[in-house]
Protein backbone atom coordinates (compact mmCIF):
# COMPACT_ATOMS: atom_id res chain seq x y z
CA UNK A 1 0.00 0.00 0.00
CA UNK A 2 1.25 3.46 -0.88
CA UNK A 3 2.48 5.60 2.06
CA UNK A 4 0.00 8.38 1.17
CA UNK A 5 -2.94 6.00 1.56
CA UNK A 6 -1.53 4.75 4.85
CA UNK A 7 -1.43 8.34 6.14
CA UNK A 8 -5.03 8.97 5.03
CA UNK A 9 -6.23 5.74 6.68
CA UNK A 10 -4.33 6.63 9.86
CA UNK A 11 -5.88 10.12 9.81
CA UNK A 12 -9.36 8.63 9.35
CA UNK A 13 -8.85 6.36 12.35
CA UNK A 14 -7.50 9.21 14.48
CA UNK A 15 -10.26 11.63 13.50
CA UNK A 16 -13.33 9.36 13.42
CA UNK A 17 -12.53 6.58 15.86
CA UNK A 18 -15.04 6.53 18.74
CA UNK A 19 -16.30 10.10 18.21
CA UNK A 20 -19.73 8.58 18.84
CA UNK A 21 -18.71 7.08 22.16
CA UNK A 22 -19.08 10.05 24.50
CA UNK A 23 -21.45 12.96 24.99
CA UNK A 24 -21.02 16.44 23.55
CA UNK A 25 -18.66 18.46 25.74
CA UNK A 26 -19.46 21.96 26.99
CA UNK A 27 -19.35 24.74 26.15
CA UNK A 28 -19.17 24.65 22.33
CA UNK A 29 -20.36 21.19 21.31
CA UNK A 30 -23.79 21.31 23.03
CA UNK A 31 -24.28 24.82 21.62
CA UNK A 32 -23.82 23.72 18.01
CA UNK A 33 -25.65 20.46 18.62
CA UNK A 34 -28.72 22.24 20.03
CA UNK A 35 -28.78 24.76 17.17
CA UNK A 36 -28.70 21.94 14.62
CA UNK A 37 -31.31 19.92 16.57
CA UNK A 38 -33.75 22.81 16.47
CA UNK A 39 -33.24 23.18 12.71
CA UNK A 40 -34.09 19.51 12.23
CA UNK A 41 -37.05 19.73 14.60
CA UNK A 42 -38.78 22.90 13.37
CA UNK A 43 -37.49 23.15 9.79
CA UNK A 44 -36.29 26.74 10.27
CA UNK A 45 -32.89 26.59 8.54
CA UNK A 46 -32.30 30.13 7.36
CA UNK A 47 -30.70 31.43 10.56
CA UNK A 48 -29.39 29.60 13.59
CA UNK A 49 -31.50 29.72 16.75
CA UNK A 50 -30.92 28.36 20.23
CA UNK A 51 -33.87 27.63 22.54
CA UNK A 52 -36.10 29.33 20.00
CA UNK A 53 -34.14 32.60 20.06
CA UNK A 54 -32.36 33.75 16.88
CA UNK A 55 -28.61 33.64 17.45
CA UNK A 56 -26.52 36.04 15.37
CA UNK A 57 -23.12 35.45 17.00
CA UNK A 58 -22.20 32.51 14.75
CA UNK A 59 -22.88 32.11 11.01
CA UNK A 60 -25.09 29.15 10.08
CA UNK A 61 -22.93 26.91 7.86
CA UNK A 62 -21.66 24.60 10.60
CA UNK A 63 -25.16 24.25 12.04
CA UNK A 64 -26.40 23.33 8.54
CA UNK A 65 -23.79 20.60 8.11
CA UNK A 66 -24.63 18.98 11.44
CA UNK A 67 -28.34 19.22 10.70
CA UNK A 68 -27.93 17.67 7.23
CA UNK A 69 -26.02 14.69 8.62
CA UNK A 70 -28.64 14.34 11.37
CA UNK A 71 -31.65 14.29 9.03
CA UNK A 72 -31.55 10.51 8.30
CA UNK A 73 -31.65 9.79 12.05
CA UNK A 74 -34.09 12.56 12.86
CA UNK A 75 -31.91 13.71 15.75
CA UNK A 76 -28.45 15.07 16.53
CA UNK A 77 -25.99 12.58 17.98
CA UNK A 78 -22.36 12.76 19.03
CA UNK A 79 -21.42 11.22 15.69
CA UNK A 80 -23.43 13.56 13.47
CA UNK A 81 -22.26 16.61 15.44
CA UNK A 82 -18.55 15.74 15.20
CA UNK A 83 -18.47 14.11 11.77
CA UNK A 84 -18.33 17.39 9.76
CA UNK A 85 -15.09 18.37 11.54
CA UNK A 86 -13.59 14.90 10.99
CA UNK A 87 -14.43 14.82 7.28
CA UNK A 88 -13.13 18.30 6.46
CA UNK A 89 -9.96 17.56 8.45
CA UNK A 90 -9.40 14.53 6.25
CA UNK A 91 -9.81 16.85 3.28
CA UNK A 92 -7.19 19.20 4.71
CA UNK A 93 -4.75 16.30 5.11
CA UNK A 94 -5.43 15.23 1.50
CA UNK A 95 -4.75 18.75 0.22
CA UNK A 96 -1.54 18.86 2.25
CA UNK A 97 -0.45 15.71 0.39
CA UNK A 98 -1.30 17.38 -2.90
CA UNK A 99 0.60 20.56 -2.13
CA UNK A 100 3.62 18.61 -0.86
CA UNK A 101 3.80 16.71 -4.14
CA UNK A 102 3.53 19.89 -6.18
CA UNK A 103 6.14 21.82 -4.26
CA UNK A 104 8.59 19.07 -3.36
CA UNK A 105 8.31 15.28 -3.50
CA UNK A 106 6.14 12.33 -2.50
CA UNK A 107 8.30 11.78 0.60
CA UNK A 108 7.88 15.39 1.69
CA UNK A 109 4.13 15.24 1.04
CA UNK A 110 3.67 12.12 3.15
CA UNK A 111 5.78 13.51 5.98
CA UNK A 112 3.92 16.83 6.00
CA UNK A 113 0.53 15.11 6.01
CA UNK A 114 1.61 12.75 8.79
CA UNK A 115 2.88 15.63 10.95
CA UNK A 116 -0.36 17.56 10.39
CA UNK A 117 -2.62 14.60 11.18
CA UNK A 118 -0.75 13.78 14.40
CA UNK A 119 -0.39 17.34 15.68
CA UNK A 120 -2.40 17.55 18.89
CA UNK A 121 -4.34 20.75 18.19
CA UNK A 122 -5.29 19.67 14.68
CA UNK A 123 -6.31 16.22 15.91
CA UNK A 124 -8.36 17.72 18.74
CA UNK A 125 -10.26 20.10 16.43
CA UNK A 126 -10.86 17.24 13.97
CA UNK A 127 -12.75 15.35 16.69
CA UNK A 128 -14.67 18.31 18.09
CA UNK A 129 -17.95 19.92 17.05
CA UNK A 130 -16.39 23.34 16.53
CA UNK A 131 -15.98 25.62 13.51
CA UNK A 132 -12.16 25.66 13.40
CA UNK A 133 -11.62 22.53 11.28
CA UNK A 134 -14.21 23.69 8.72
CA UNK A 135 -12.68 27.16 8.51
CA UNK A 136 -9.19 25.68 8.04
CA UNK A 137 -10.42 23.41 5.24
CA UNK A 138 -12.24 26.15 3.32
CA UNK A 139 -9.30 28.56 3.54
CA UNK A 140 -7.05 25.72 2.37
CA UNK A 141 -9.35 25.12 -0.62
CA UNK A 142 -9.25 28.81 -1.55
CA UNK A 143 -5.46 28.97 -1.28
CA UNK A 144 -5.05 25.72 -3.22
CA UNK A 145 -7.06 27.21 -6.09
CA UNK A 146 -4.96 30.37 -5.93
CA UNK A 147 -1.73 28.34 -5.96
CA UNK A 148 -2.90 26.29 -8.96
CA UNK A 149 -3.70 29.50 -10.84
CA UNK A 150 -0.29 30.97 -9.97
CA UNK A 151 1.41 27.83 -11.32
CA UNK A 152 -0.64 27.93 -14.52
CA UNK A 153 -2.42 24.64 -13.86
CA UNK A 154 -5.87 26.15 -13.46
CA UNK A 155 -7.60 28.75 -15.61
CA UNK A 156 -8.31 32.13 -14.13
CA UNK A 157 -12.10 31.82 -14.30
CA UNK A 158 -12.19 28.35 -12.74
CA UNK A 159 -9.61 29.23 -10.09
CA UNK A 160 -11.47 32.43 -9.27
CA UNK A 161 -14.75 30.57 -8.97
CA UNK A 162 -13.23 28.04 -6.54
CA UNK A 163 -11.38 30.75 -4.58
CA UNK A 164 -14.40 32.99 -4.10
CA UNK A 165 -16.82 30.12 -3.50
CA UNK A 166 -14.58 28.65 -0.79
CA UNK A 167 -14.06 32.10 0.73
CA UNK A 168 -17.82 32.76 0.71
CA UNK A 169 -18.47 29.46 2.47
CA UNK A 170 -15.72 30.32 4.96
CA UNK A 171 -17.55 33.57 5.72
CA UNK A 172 -20.71 31.53 6.30
CA UNK A 173 -18.68 29.39 8.68
CA UNK A 174 -16.78 31.99 10.70
CA UNK A 175 -17.46 35.49 9.40
CA UNK A 176 -15.21 37.95 7.49
CA UNK A 177 -12.01 36.25 8.65
CA UNK A 178 -12.87 33.43 6.24
CA UNK A 179 -12.44 35.83 3.31
CA UNK A 180 -9.75 38.17 4.56
CA UNK A 181 -7.18 35.52 5.51
CA UNK A 182 -6.89 34.05 1.99
CA UNK A 183 -7.42 37.48 0.43
CA UNK A 184 -4.54 38.93 2.45
CA UNK A 185 -2.21 36.16 1.24
CA UNK A 186 -3.43 36.61 -2.35
CA UNK A 187 -2.81 40.36 -2.16
CA UNK A 188 0.71 39.76 -0.94
CA UNK A 189 1.53 37.23 -3.65
CA UNK A 190 -0.01 39.09 -6.58
CA UNK A 191 1.39 42.52 -5.82
CA UNK A 192 -1.89 43.93 -4.56
CA UNK A 193 -0.33 44.65 -1.18
CA UNK A 194 2.50 46.48 -2.95
CA UNK A 195 0.00 48.66 -4.81
CA UNK A 196 -1.92 49.53 -1.64
CA UNK A 197 1.32 50.18 0.24
CA UNK A 198 2.49 52.55 -2.48
CA UNK A 199 -0.84 54.37 -2.32
CA UNK A 200 -0.35 54.72 1.43
CA UNK A 201 3.23 55.96 1.02
CA UNK A 202 2.27 58.41 -1.73
CA UNK A 203 -0.61 59.70 0.37
CA UNK A 204 1.06 60.34 3.72
CA UNK A 205 4.63 59.05 3.36
CA UNK A 206 6.03 62.55 2.80
CA UNK A 207 5.14 63.34 6.43
CA UNK A 208 7.37 60.55 7.72
CA UNK A 209 6.88 57.08 9.20
CA UNK A 210 4.86 58.42 12.13
CA UNK A 211 2.19 59.56 9.67
CA UNK A 212 2.16 56.06 8.11
CA UNK A 213 1.70 54.57 11.58
CA UNK A 214 -1.11 57.00 12.39
CA UNK A 215 -2.87 56.27 9.10
CA UNK A 216 -2.61 52.48 9.58
CA UNK A 217 -3.94 52.71 13.12
CA UNK A 218 -6.89 54.83 12.00
CA UNK A 219 -7.77 52.52 9.10
CA UNK A 220 -7.50 49.52 11.42
CA UNK A 221 -9.88 50.98 14.01
CA UNK A 222 -12.44 51.88 11.34
CA UNK A 223 -12.35 48.38 9.81
CA UNK A 224 -12.44 46.57 13.16
CA UNK A 225 -15.58 48.49 14.08
CA UNK A 226 -17.45 46.36 11.56
CA UNK A 227 -15.52 43.07 11.34
CA UNK A 228 -13.34 40.89 13.53
CA UNK A 229 -9.92 41.99 14.73
CA UNK A 230 -8.33 38.86 13.27
CA UNK A 231 -9.74 39.57 9.81
CA UNK A 232 -8.65 43.21 9.97
CA UNK A 233 -5.10 42.30 10.95
CA UNK A 234 -4.88 39.61 8.26
CA UNK A 235 -5.80 42.16 5.61
CA UNK A 236 -3.56 45.01 6.76
CA UNK A 237 -0.38 43.22 7.92
CA UNK A 238 0.92 42.53 4.37
CA UNK A 239 0.33 46.19 3.47
CA UNK A 240 2.20 47.36 6.58
CA UNK A 241 5.18 45.08 5.91
CA UNK A 242 5.39 46.23 2.28
CA UNK A 243 5.12 49.90 3.29
CA UNK A 244 7.91 49.45 5.85
CA UNK A 245 10.13 47.86 3.21
CA UNK A 246 9.41 50.74 0.83
CA UNK A 247 10.37 53.31 3.48
CA UNK A 248 13.32 51.16 4.68
CA UNK A 249 12.11 51.23 8.29
CA UNK A 250 11.51 48.60 10.95
CA UNK A 251 8.01 47.13 10.39
CA UNK A 252 7.44 46.39 14.09
CA UNK A 253 5.93 49.79 15.01
CA UNK A 254 3.44 49.49 12.15
CA UNK A 255 2.53 45.92 13.14
CA UNK A 256 2.06 46.96 16.76
CA UNK A 257 -0.19 49.81 15.61
CA UNK A 258 -2.35 47.32 13.70
CA UNK A 259 -2.45 44.99 16.71
CA UNK A 260 -3.56 47.77 19.05
CA UNK A 261 -5.97 49.29 16.54
CA UNK A 262 -7.60 45.93 15.85
CA UNK A 263 -8.17 45.43 19.57
CA UNK A 264 -9.61 48.92 20.18
CA UNK A 265 -13.14 48.42 18.93
CA UNK A 266 -15.30 50.97 20.71
CA UNK A 267 -17.40 52.65 18.01
CA UNK A 268 -20.05 50.03 17.22
CA UNK A 269 -21.81 47.16 19.04
CA UNK A 270 -20.86 44.71 16.27
CA UNK A 271 -17.11 45.25 16.35
CA UNK A 272 -16.44 42.84 19.18
CA UNK A 273 -18.34 40.14 21.07
CA UNK A 274 -18.34 41.93 24.41
CA UNK A 275 -19.79 45.07 22.82
CA UNK A 276 -22.70 43.04 21.53
CA UNK A 277 -22.98 41.09 24.78
CA UNK A 278 -23.92 44.19 26.79
CA UNK A 279 -25.90 45.85 24.00
CA UNK A 280 -29.26 44.26 24.86
CA UNK A 281 -29.02 43.85 28.66
CA UNK A 282 -27.81 47.44 29.03
CA UNK A 283 -30.59 48.82 26.80
CA UNK A 284 -27.98 50.68 24.76
CA UNK A 285 -28.57 52.19 21.35
CA UNK A 286 -26.19 52.20 18.39
CA UNK A 287 -25.71 55.94 18.86
CA UNK A 288 -24.47 55.37 22.42
CA UNK A 289 -21.45 53.50 21.08
CA UNK A 290 -20.75 56.31 18.63
CA UNK A 291 -21.01 59.02 21.30
CA UNK A 292 -18.58 57.30 23.64
CA UNK A 293 -16.59 55.21 21.19
CA UNK A 294 -15.52 57.91 18.71
CA UNK A 295 -13.88 60.21 21.33
CA UNK A 296 -12.30 57.19 23.02
CA UNK A 297 -10.97 55.94 19.69
CA UNK A 298 -9.47 59.36 18.92
CA UNK A 299 -7.77 59.44 22.33
CA UNK A 300 -6.30 55.99 21.77
CA UNK A 301 -5.23 57.01 18.24
CA UNK A 302 -3.26 60.01 19.52
CA UNK A 303 -1.72 58.01 22.36
CA UNK A 304 -0.73 55.16 20.04
CA UNK A 305 0.79 57.55 17.51
CA UNK A 306 2.92 59.16 20.20
CA UNK A 307 3.83 56.19 22.40
CA UNK A 308 4.36 53.28 19.97
CA UNK A 309 7.44 54.83 18.26
CA UNK A 310 8.95 55.49 21.70
CA UNK A 311 8.72 51.82 22.69
CA UNK A 312 9.31 50.35 19.21
CA UNK A 313 11.50 52.84 17.31
CA UNK A 314 11.55 52.92 13.53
Amino acid sequence: MKPARVVLILAAILFIGNIWGYDLWAPDEPFFGEGAREMVADGQWLVSHINGVVHNHKPPLFFWLIALLSLPLGRVTSLTARLPSALVSLGTVAMTLRLGRRWSSEKTAVLAAFVLATTYMFWDKARTAQIDALLCFLIWVALSAFESWREGDLGGRRAGLIFWAASALAVLAKGPVGLLLPLGIALQKTGGADMLAHLLINGVGSYGPVAILAALYLVTTVLTAFMSNTATAALLVPIAVTAAAGLEIDPRPLLVAIAFGASASFMTPVGYQTNLLVYGPGSYRFSDYIKVGVPLTLIFWVMATVLIPLVWPF
